[in-house]
């Protein structure tokens, strides 16, 4: 077809001359006229009148049809947004944390039940430990490793000292020889302090008559030990010898004659130090657990299982804790997304309205122009009836129009834009009331399950309180 079209701010352009040859004009004039058409008496449109306004109206239905496609195209993008469960996912924040929340206990409460189970097999076992050995008192605390460590660190330390002191008099050796010889020494009375202490001395406690003859025994040897070490020392330092290797041969020498022989007074020194060092470490070893032997063993076993279940249930606060967080940092994320969400409704809102503006604008040109066609038309009949007696009828003087408001979908425009901009404000309320109402339930919430907590792991109720 021979026409000129542009598209020029969204409203049609036609070339009315181009059109009028479209439409041919000329010839349905020249043939109306020669037919006397219109008669005098008619009152409705000629039949070429009537084409011409169809062929407007069927350019005016293939715009209402292009904007109804539109709108259909915008309501599925409105309906893909609208359901997009952001709305759903925020409002089902609160049972989530719930059912989180309900989750993590289920799992934690069978834990903690078989740590209690296993707290209970070490309670027994204790009770079974008391009876067996008639003890009639509780286990005494342990020390604690940091104190321990101290107290024999201070004594290899002023062992090691004194050592020192007393060998930098011998000779030409000076304060710095013989120091291996001397860590060697401090490392044989530590470990014969601590066994005496800790494997000898205890077995005397027994009660059966038996044991008690096995630790005598040990403590004997262990005693013997330490103070055969300490004399063939003193015995090295007695020596005159010139070097080491020369000292212990004469040391050993003497020392099997006769061990008690020491020859000097250093060496005499020397022995004591060592002696005493092995008689603090024995101190310290024996006081470092029950003096019962194997007591402070079981009271141990009971004491790290009714540890275990008191670290499981913190355990438990600490997810709590982070159920919290997890929960609300998806609040904060789908409250962003309602952001983005609520400006792209209103994009696609503001489309709605541009295309019914532009429907409006585009069928009120279209009328125009059926308008000037149609006066084409009469203009050139009334040319070609110059000859014409008749009069021409009245309403071939007033403007003809096809009626563009019929071709408006008002009704449904609007109210698909009520409705659409009701669901629009959804989104602003679910992000400005509902989405704070939220976080305050979510604090309840988690509030309220560090306050239940007791009731599921028998916490202390002071200290759950202090984490709200």
């Amino acid at each position: 077809m021979a026409r000129k079209k542009r598209e020029m701010s969204g409203v049609i352009s036609f070339d009315s001359e181009v059109l009028a040859q479209d439409l041919d004009i000329d010839s349905l004039a020249r043939d109306d006229a020669r037919k006397l058409i219109p008669a005098p008496d008619a009152t409705q449109p000629t039949a070429n009148e009537l084409s011409i306004v169809r062929y407007f109206e069927k350019k005016a239905k293939e715009e209402k049809k292009a904007v109804l496609a539109t709108l259909s195209e915008l309501r599925k993008r409105l309906s893909a947004i609208y359901h997009s469960r952001i709305v759903e996912d925020l409002k089902g924040l609160p049972d989530d944390l719930k059912r989180i929340n309900a989750d993590s206990r289920t799992m934690e409460a069978h834990a903690v039940e078989i740590l209690r189970d296993q707290v209970a097999d070490r309670e027994t076992e204790v009770r079974t430990f008391i009876s067996k050995n008639n003890l009639n008192r509780n286990p005494h605390p342990p020390m604690k490793p940091g104190e321990l460590s101290v107290r024999l660190g201070a004594i290899a330390l002023v062992e090691i000292c004194l050592s020192s002191v007393i060998l930098s008099f011998s000779g030409n050796l000076g304060l710095f020889h013989g120091v291996v010889q001397i860590i060697i020494l401090s490392f044989c009375n530590l470990l014969g302090g601590w066994l005496l202490g800790r494997k000898a001395l205890p077995w005397l406690n027994h009660c059966h008559v038996l044991n008690r003859v096995v630790g005598v025994c040990t403590l004997l040897v262990l005693v013997q030990v330490i103070m055969g070490i300490n004399l063939f020392a003193g015995h090295c330092l007695s020596s005159s010898a010139p070097d080491c290797f020369m000292a212990l041969r004469v040391a050993m020498a003497s020392f099997e004659i006769s061990p008690f022989a020491v020859l000097t007074l250093k060496g005499w020194i020397l022995y004591a130090v060592g002696t005493l060092a092995a008689g603090g470490v024995t101190a310290v070893g024996y006081c470092s657990d029950d003096p019962y032997p194997g007591y402070g063993k079981v009271a141990a076993g009971l004491t790290h299982a009714r540890q275990a279940v008191l670290n499981k249930q913190w355990e438990h606060v600490d997810v709590a804790i982070a159920n919290y967080r997890h929960v609300e940092r998806r609040r904060g994320h789908l409250t962003g997304k309602l952001i983005i969400l609520e400006e792209r409704y209103a994009s696609l809102l503001g489309d709605m309205t541009r295309s019914k503006e532009a429907l409006q604008e585009k069928l009120g040109h279209l009328d125009t122009v059926c308008g000037r066609m149609v006066g084409q038309y009469r203009v050139k009949n009334r040319g070609y009836s110059l000859n014409r007696v008749s009069s021409f009828p009245p309403f071939f003087f007033r403007r003809m129009s096809f009626g563009p408001e019929k071709y408006i979908p008002e009704e449904t425009m609007d109210q698909e834009f009520s409705r659409q901009f009701i669901l629009s404000r959804n989104f602003r309320r679910c992000r400005e009331e509902d989405s704070p109402l939220i976080q305050k339930q979510l604090i309840e919430i988690h509030n309220e399950e560090l306050r239940t907590l007791h009731a599921y792991f028998l916490l202390d109720e002071r200290e759950v309180s202090s984490l709200i």
